[in-house]
């Protein structure tokens, strides 16, 4: 395991760096609350960002920072903000969900976070949400939030390239607050990495689409991080399926093979065809053999309400500070 050993030393190194001051790290013009995991793709993040979001949007003017990952702004130099009309392949999925979900919130993309928080400021926002930001540490932050997935073992699972594990366990340590996503009747125990408050969600689907799914046939496709989670939850709601269509996670969808995909399901049996919101905006057409419907859900608090409640609580102290500061 010498590739693992390396890549160990790596981060090891890299934070110390930034802990001591030898890599440069900016504070930004505004409260700043990441948002990010260790591993690979599937905690759950992108959920949690819009829930946040949407508490903040009530008293503030929000904005979210991040990478827009396969979209063509991760080789510009400057970040753009994303509106409902940008191109997924412009943008990356990820910023365009946030930006059709959230009509309130400026969304800002680009491999830059720095300029990012800038360009968030000048347009009028109170608050920064550095989506995927536990790693960009370029970018000093107010609060440090990161979601885990609570099916994950973190004392079993491994570094890249062997395993899922993109950063050290023990930086949980320096979390403010644990998110266990995809929480079940009974949680991890963190305390071997970390004392922070934890606070458990899951996703809830809406009701139109748990009522629309109930007892049918259907056909599924999806370029997600944790697919087999989706399936898990599409059975749950009483659907039966025909056939799937998994993608890479974040890859674009092409046309031809899904309409393909489309005709072959049809042919197995399948009322519908079904996607995430995540692949819905990366769609070049809607024209298939079988009716589109997209999964509508949400992040809901499962458990340790008060350390979710405590949490906004701090933010908001932290956004009053700064606005004070300023």
């Amino acid at each position: 395991m010498v590739i693992e050993s390396l890549y160990r030393l790596g981060l090891q190194f890299r934070h110390l760096a930034y802990d001591k001051g030898w890599f440069a790290s900016e504070t930004p013009p505004i409260c700043t609350v990441s948002i990010g995991n260790i591993v690979i793709g599937g905690s759950g993040k992108t959920p949690i960002v819009q829930k946040i979001a949407k508490e903040f949007t009530k008293k503030y003017k929000v904005a979210i920072a991040l990478r827009g990952y396969l979209g063509t702004v991760e080789h510009l130099d400057k970040p753009i903000l994303v509106t409902p009309e940008t191109e997924a392949a412009l943008c990356g999925d990820e910023a365009l969900v946030h930006a059709v979900n959230l009509p309130d919130v400026s969304v800002w993309a680009g491999k830059s976070r720095v300029q990012a928080s800038r360009l968030a400021a000048n347009h009028g926002a109170e608050v920064l949400l550095l989506d995927d930001g536990m790693q960009h540490r370029k970018l000093k932050r107010d609060v440090e939030i990161v979601v885990v997935d609570a099916q994950d073992d973190l004392k079993e699972q491994k570094l890249l390239p062997f395993g899922r594990l993109r950063d050290l366990p023990e930086r949980l340590r320096y979390a403010d607050a644990v998110i266990l996503h995809n929480a079940k009747e009974e949680w991890p125990d963190l305390k071997t990495f970390t004392d922070a408050p934890v606070v458990a969600t899951r996703m809830e689907v809406s009701k139109d689409t748990a009522a629309f799914l109930n007892g049918k046939k259907i056909a599924y496709f999806c370029g997600i991080g944790r697919p087999e989670r989706f399936e898990e939850t599409l059975l749950a709601l009483g659907a039966t399926i025909a056939a799937k269509y998994w993608l890479r996670d974040h890859a674009a969808i092409d046309p031809k093979q899904l309409s393909q995909f489309c005709i072959k399901a049809k042919d197995q049996g399948a009322e519908v065809v079904v996607c995430t919101q995540k692949d819905f905006v990366k769609l070049q057409q809607t024209s298939l053999e079988l009716p589109l419907h997209v999964v509508q859900a949400e992040a809901l608090v499962i458990g340790g309400e008060l350390a979710w409640n405590n949490l906004l609580k701090s933010i908001m102290q932290k956004i009053q500070q700064r606005k004070q500061e300023s």
